[in-house]
């Protein structure tokens, strides 16, 4: 489901490529784009794109736990920011674990 709606928000991914492509910080757009994806998560047949309306409609219907409330925009920021900065050293990153062994040698499978 969530790559179905993936793809029903095209213009999410190329925001997130040119952003790291780029090394510069996100746009309006980028997040603009993100949050649209978010609604359309967590309610996909609703019209809403405005995170903070969504999470109180959510909450007043009794969504049940809080955990199942959409994240607040607050939190969706850094959510975007951390999955730039992952692309962005994601070389790196594996450069310096591809040392370790295998996580299936680690736990036997």
């Amino acid at each position: 489901m969530a790559l179905k709606i993936f793809c029903a928000v095209p213009h999410l991914l190329a925001e997130l490529e040119g952003t790291a492509q780029t090394n510069c910080s996100p746009t309006a757009q980028t997040f603009s784009a993100a949050e649209e994806f978010v609604c359309r998560l967590y309610n996909p047949f609703g019209d809403t794109n405005d995170i903070p309306s969504l999470r109180c409609t959510q909450f007043r219907k009794g969504a049940g736990k809080l955990e199942n409330l959409p994240p607040t925009r607050d939190a969706l920021r850094h959510h975007i920011l951390r999955a730039i900065i992952r692309l962005l050293f994601g070389d790196y990153h594996t450069l310096q674990t591809s040392r370790y062994p295998a996580q299936q040698q680690v736990v036997g499978l």
